[in-house]
């Protein structure tokens, strides 16, 4: 009776050493359409590993199955030669002869089969003399067959099958040209990345590789064509309908054209006046930033410090803080990664007057005063008795004793004192220097006034500082600003799903669904707009009548029974609140109960570290964010309140993790990475100007 296998012409490779099915424990179980060769190996093909296979031929003319490129599938024809020891996979003999490697006839030489038996050594009821095999076992001659299926299981099947027996990583040899391409419509992906595939060296030339794609081959272009390792992220019972086969290297590189290369690469400009670099100035600097191709809805932003990344509205900047610090700028795309970067420019700013003078009428010497003074940023450098004619220097805390050839007065404006930046402070009444006997006790020099100054004194700029002219509500991914009515675990605006969620972390109660993804529902608010002529910006945006609903409020669906103690978090990207900021949204309040922290949609991340990583490249897509809060309502608790934090009994922590790290975000500026503008409290912040609630 012929004895026909079908075969996908497959190798499996574990570990760089070809094994098969042995790491199958029942290949024929796991795929039924499997066939058991039945045959002996020849000597070449035992001392090779057997090859798990798997392809169905396609019918010839006469309906005899037919091979693919290289292998020997069906029945030999008589006359047809088979080079001495060349093993046939997967094929079958029936009623053939061989002589000297000839096949023809019905007999053998050296070893005639009639009838199932063989001369020289017979076969009957599964034994074999001068080789005897019973109950699979062979005796003389060879590997036995327990071991050799011990060691190489051989199976044949189709592609899906094998791929659901393989786990690990290893490489599948394809015997399958373009032509005879494996369809698997159910192919598990995750499973795939682990895997290598590769062209049978012995069935393909050189030259010629294995391609993948979810079209088939015909469909195919490079953009269809897919890599393997890029479905190491994907679910385990992800799976995909793919087309596997070998044709020559590069036939599908020039199928898509390149894409043009931006015409216009953004190259950002900056002019600077009254910047004087590297010495201090009491002249505020402005900037005014161009490079923004036509077309383009990109953003300028200013680098603060080395820390603080301001987005600006337009396409100038104003510094907002005295001191030395440095500032960049920067073109920024809409999920807030930079495009370009300008030179850094060193400021020295100190528009503050000295703010310590002390003047006294010396005791012991007739028409003397004694005069010092202070100034915290760029220090003293000299003073004037003349109205600023002449300059003696003078320092920090330095005593200056100016005496008059008799009774003098100096009247408003003769004494001034400068500091370093040029900032001067002049006296605003008279000064009487008279002899000691007649002057007065407490000196009675007071009266300083000033001009060129100004300046909050403040260390660190705040977002407000920065203005300009430019176009506002530039469309970058955005959304349509459509909440669903019903609650939500995974937070969708405009039928888009982002990557923000809740989860409980902690409970009292026992039974609580702790390490659950909690639901939360969604609206949009106004949050109180400042007054006129603080942020012009807002006052454009806001119309008084109808308040802008600038504010996302996310609020967590409440659970009954957790008791007085429980912890929220709240899971996002930075690319959330980005995509956020682009739809109109200025600020995002996520609420537990009856405290809410919110934070703008600009930013609320600073510090070295951070600036360094965006310096770097590293998108905001890469900021994973949890917030969480820690609920106590034990009468007895007492929360760490700030500036910032005005709940009585919740506490925030901020955690970032980006490139493998994690930072615990602290409201300190000295920290690496730190978060500012973010309030926690409770509902009622939304009726004050954003950052002036106060408990």
């Amino acid at each position: 009776m012929k004895k026909l296998t079908y075969i996908l012409a497959l190798c499996l490779c574990l570990n760089g050493t070809p094994v098969l099915a042995a790491e199958v424990e029942n290949p024929a179980a796991t795929a039924p359409a499997a066939q058991q060769v039945e045959q002996q190996p020849t000597e070449q093909e035992a001392a090779r590993p057997a090859q798990t296979q798997a392809e169905e031929p396609s019918e010839g003319e006469n309906g005899e199955a037919q091979k693919p490129a290289g292998e020997n599938i069906g029945e030999k024809q008589e006359g047809s030669s088979t080079p001495s020891g060349d093993g046939q996979q997967g094929g079958f003999q029936e009623g053939g002869s061989q002589e000297g490697g000839s096949q023809e006839g019905g007999s053998q030489q050296g070893g005639s089969q009639e009838g199932g038996s063989q001369e020289g050594g017979s076969q009957e009821g599964g034994s074999q003399e001068g080789g005897s095999q019973e109950g699979g076992s062979q005796e003389g001659g060879g590997e036995s067959q327990s071991a050799a299926e011990a060691r190489y299981e051989e199976t044949t099947g189709a592609l899906e099958a094998l791929l659901a027996q393989i786990s690990g990583k290893g490489t599948i040899y394809l015997r399958v040209d373009k032509k005879s391409a494996v369809c698997v419509k159910a192919a598990p992906l995750k499973k795939l990345s682990e895997l290598t595939f590769e062209a049978d060296k012995e069935i393909f030339k050189e030259g010629e590789t294995a391609y993948i794609s979810t079209e088939a081959p015909d469909a195919t272009t490079a953009k269809t064509l897919v890599d393997p390792a890029d479905y190491k992220d994907e679910a385990e019972d992800a799976t995909g309908t793919l087309y596997f086969w070998v044709e020559k290297k590069d036939q599908y590189q020039d199928e898509t054209e390149p894409e043009p290369d931006d015409p216009v690469q953004p190259q950002i400009s900056v002019i600077a006046e009254n910047c004087v670099a590297g010495q201090w100035s009491c002249e505020i600097p402005t900037f005014t930033l161009s490079g923004i191709p036509e077309g383009k809805n990109y953003t300028y932003a200013a680098i603060v410090y080395g820390e603080r990344i301001i987005p600006l509205s337009g396409d100038t900047y104003t510094p907002g803080s005295e001191g030395q610090y440095e500032v960049r700028f920067a073109i920024m795309d809409g999920i807030g990664d930079f495009v370009s970067l300008s030179d850094t420019y060193a400021l020295w700013l100190d528009v503050t007057q000295p703010e310590e003078v002390n003047i006294e009428t010396d005791d012991t010497k007739d028409y003397t005063i004694n005069l010092t003074a202070v100034d915290s940023l760029s220090g003293v450098a000299g003073i004037s008795i003349d109205g600023g004619e002449t300059w003696t220097t003078l320092e920090n805390s330095e005593v200056f004793t100016y005496t008059a050839p008799g009774k003098t007065t100096l009247g408003p404006g003769v004494v001034q004192i400068k500091d370093a930046a040029g900032n001067i402070l002049s006296n605003l009444s008279d000064i009487e220097l008279d002899a000691v006997s007649t002057a007065t006790d407490d000196g009675g020099y007071g009266g300083y006034g000033g001009y060129g100054g100004g300046g909050s004194g403040e260390k660190k700029p705040a977002p407000s500082h920065a203005s300009g002219d430019g176009e506002e509500g530039a469309e970058y991914e955005t959304v349509a600003l459509e909440l669903p009515e019903e609650p939500m675990t995974k937070l969708t605006v405009g039928g888009e799903t982002m990557d923000l969620t809740l989860v409980l972390d902690a409970a009292q109660a026992e039974g609580a669904p702790v390490g659950e993804g909690q639901p939360f529902t969604a609206q949009l608010r106004s949050w109180c707009p400042k007054p006129a002529g603080e942020d012009a910006r807002e006052n454009i945006l806001n119309n008084p009548d109808e308040p802008r609903q600038d504010t996302l409020l996310l609020t967590a669906v409440p659970i009954d029974g957790l008791g007085d103690e429980f912890t929220y978090t709240w899971r996002f990207n930075g690319e959330v609140y980005r995509l956020l900021a682009n739809s109109g949204i200025r600020y995002v309040a996520l609420q537990i109960g009856d405290d809410m922290v919110a934070f703008p949609t600009e930013g609320f991340t600073g510090g070295t570290k951070y600036t360094e990583l965006k310096m770097l490249g590293v998108s905001t897509r890469k900021f994973d964010y949890t917030l969480t809060m820690r609920v106590n309502r034990d009468p007895g608790y007492v929360s760490a309140l700030s500036d910032s934090d005005f709940s009585l009994d919740c506490d925030l922590s901020i955690r970032a993790e980006v490139e493998n790290m994690a930072y615990e975000l602290s409201g300190s500026t000295n920290s690496i990475m730190y978060f500012y503008d973010v309030y926690l409290g409770p509902e009622a912040m939304l009726s004050q100007p954003f950052g002036d609630y106060k408990a």
